[in-house]
């Protein structure tokens, strides 16, 4: 009877621990895609850290490094193997498919940080006699925007008709040109360059310090490895510890950035809900699987 239990209850087990395996899969694949389609609609990174995407594209480069050697490369395989008891790498194809479509994404959202970062707000600005905002097309022509009470940071009344004053046109504020395209409004010059002077602080200067060295450790361990200097595993362990690393520190340059500024405003909260549920369901993986071990 016994038996007959526990052979029902590790069925589960097995049952759980794959569907943990999918849908944390499957979250922390879509959880890059909240930032990429928010900055594109957006056509702005504002509100997004620098240094949080710097750190996301090291650490799934070093990822994808990880997964790709150990997966692929044999003489690497092999001393791993000799090495644990003839236990292969840990590592699944599906995980080299992770890390390459990680660090892709990852790498489109970095050139959007580049791409967008002058069109911020090139073509948005405030006309004070109107207390409207306008929009300045290629021409240099400035035309007020239209649906001007979308503009007031707090959602006008349905009975409402007359334009907000200036002082409730705030950054976020979004209206459409004559296009009907929506067009958002972030900030005057000044206030933008106060909020990278508020920001140019030891934080960020530790943050470039620290990716500065890892992208140096990744070339050294590289060369080293190839050269035959240091094991293959060796070298693809610190990959591993890099990933590590930036998967620890990377949302800090955000959180602190959130506080300077107080606003989320153009960083998806989706993109943190996401993590979570799939770091939440890989925890609940491995408790499982050892629940399952500690029954055989």
């Amino acid at each position: 009877m016994g038996s007959e239990w526990w052979g029902t209850w590790s069925w589960l087990l097995e049952v759980g621990i794959h569907t943990c395996g999918v849908l944390y899969f499957a979250a922390w694949s879509l959880s890059f895609y909240p930032q990429v389609i928010l900055n594109h609609r957006r056509r702005s990174s504002r509100g997004l850290s620098h240094d949080f995407v710097a750190l996301n594209v090291t650490g799934f480069f070093a990822y994808s490094l990880y997964t790709c050697i150990f997966r692929f490369h044999a003489p690497t395989r092999l001393q791993f193997s000799q090495s644990h008891n003839a236990q292969p790498p840990p590592v699944e194809t599906s995980d080299v498919c992770f890390a390459l479509h990680g660090l892709i994404l990852t790498l489109i959202t970095a050139a959007q940080t580049v791409l967008f970062h002058d069109s911020n707000n090139s073509n948005i600005n405030i006309n004070p006699q109107q207390h409207q905002l306008q929009w300045s097309n290629d021409d240099g022509e400035h035309r007020p925007l239209q649906s001007p009470t979308a503009v007031s940071s707090s959602p006008p009344s349905s009975s409402s008709s007359l334009p907000p004053s200036s002082a409730d046109i705030r950054k976020g504020a979004v209206a459409q040109n004559e296009d009907g395209v929506q067009v958002e409004y972030n900030g005057t010059d000044e206030e933008e360059q106060e909020e990278e002077e508020e920001y140019s602080d030891g934080l960020r200067v530790g943050v470039v310090v620290m990716v500065v060295l890892m992208w140096a450790v990744i070339g050294v361990v590289s060369v080293c490895g190839w050269a035959g200097v240091v094991s293959g595993v060796d070298a693809v362990m610190t990959m591993g510890l890099i990933k590590a690393l930036c998967s620890l520190f990377k949302y800090m340059p955000q959180v602190w950035n959130n506080a300077k500024r107080r606003s989320t405003h153009g960083f998806s909260i989706h993109v943190v809900l996401l993590d979570v549920t799939g770091g939440v369901l890989s925890m609940l993986q491995q408790t499982l699987r050892v629940i399952q071990a500690h029954g055989d």
